[in-house]
């Protein structure tokens, strides 16, 4: 007789987020920044099997951002969200 175990992916609770370690990170070229507070906080925390951690938080951003207008009005804008650390360089 052969069992068979499926391992999956455990989500965790929102009350969860204040016992763990998350990083310092932030948003280098942010000019206004809003979470998203619906009932609770709306982000997520998922432990998979292999040991990968996956953090989600939903967010509303303005980015300043350099602009190259010498073809306008037929160019083509890119704004790269420019992520950094408090504590790590």
């Amino acid at each position: 007789m052969f069992v068979t175990w499926r391992v999956v992916s455990i989500t965790l609770n929102h009350n969860q987020f204040e016992r763990l370690w998350t990083p310092d990170v932030f948003v280098r070229n942010l000019k206004e920044g809003v979470f998203h507070l619906i009932t609770v906080p709306n982000r997520l925390i998922r432990l998979s099997p292999d040991g990968t951690v996956l953090y989600s938080q939903r967010l509303t951003l303005t980015l300043a951002c350099d602009m190259v207008l010498n073809k306008y009005p037929m160019d083509n804008q890119t704004c790269k969200i420019e992520f950094g650390s408090c504590t790590y360089y």
